[in-house]
């Protein structure tokens, strides 16, 4: 079915030390629990996942710069609630695509976040940041195009 919400219940971010070269950065993206939930608003019940979203900064040789860790719960309705319940109870895992909808949520929620929570202690950004340049291409009047 679909996700009908995604709360937040903690944020860290630290910098552990200070980095003059290249910066390694690394996501993970887990779920770590998945039970059934009563989704009063809807008046229906659904899942409540939990999950734990973190980017690490390492140098180059794997010494510790700094971490952002957000965990959370996603809330999804579904079906098959307990047949989703009883999977996740046998093997840890979710249906694939219930679980790409999770954790791509997740990430579009997190990563936002996480690009703040950057700035804020002092670390680059988790994802590349598009940049304006000056145009370098040579002046329009000395060339020639016949």
């Amino acid at each position: 079915m679909s996700v009908v919400g995604l709360t937040i219940n903690n944020i860290t971010a630290k910098r552990t030390n200070d980095q003059l070269g290249p910066v390694e950065i690394g996501h993970k993206v887990g779920i770590k629990n998945v039970e059934e939930t009563d989704l009063s608003a809807l008046g229906k019940k659904g899942l409540k996942v939990s999950f734990e979203f973190e980017t690490s900064y390492t140098d180059d040789k794997k010494k510790a710069i700094g971490e952002i860790l957000i965990t959370g719960e996603v809330f999804y309705l579904a079906n098959n609630l307990a047949e989703l319940v009883m999977g996740w109870k046998r093997e840890k895992k979710l249906p694939d695509d219930v679980n790409i909808v999770c954790i791509n949520t997740v990430i579009k929620r997190c990563m936002n976040k996480a690009i703040v929570l950057a700035e804020d202690v002092n670390l680059p950004p988790p994802i590349p940041i598009p940049f304006a340049q000056k145009d370098v291409t040579q002046d329009n009047k000395s060339r020639y195009i016949g």
